[in-house]
């Protein structure tokens, strides 16, 4: 990125790709800090790190964001989700989860969001019903992983 011409970043391009995720990774978390989870969307990410982004914004807020789902997997998301795990009042060594199980339970709910953001079901859920739904669902899936069964 360095010796590229760049608008926006608040004047300071970051010198590096890794630079830019750990930037925008790191504006996720204040927003998620500021705003919870559940209020916490592409576009307040795009609003906190690059404000006069305004093209990146349309695309962040308008559904066109496709490709940026490519990386939902990447080892900084990875590491973003687990941070998010770990922030919770859930004692995961204790459920039987180590460094290794807590990456792929981390996986396991990007994936999920995943899902959910690109095609949230028709009607869509929300609030009480997302979260029965999830209890439901993936609750299971969370313990049997952590109780080691297939």
């Amino acid at each position: 990125m360095a010796g590229k011409a760049r608008h926006g970043w608040r004047g300071d391009p970051p010198r590096s790709e890794t630079e830019a995720r750990k930037r925008i990774v790191g504006a996720a978390m204040r927003c998620v800090d500021r705003y919870g989870p559940a209020k916490t969307g592409l576009s307040d990410v795009a609003h906190e790190r690059l404000p006069g982004e305004r093209y990146l914004g349309v695309l962040l807020t308008s559904g066109r964001s496709g490709r940026f789902f490519a990386g939902v997997t990447s080892p900084e998301a990875i590491e973003f989700a687990r941070s998010l795990l770990e922030r919770t009042a859930v004692d995961w060594e204790k459920a039987g989860y180590g460094h290794a199980e807590l990456d792929e339970l981390a996986e396991f709910a990007l994936r999920l969001l995943l899902s959910l953001v690109l095609d949230p079901g028709t009607p869509a859920r929300s609030g009480s019903v997302l979260r029965g739904f999830l209890r439901r669902w993936a609750g299971p899936a969370i313990a049997c992983g952590a109780a080691g069964r297939p």
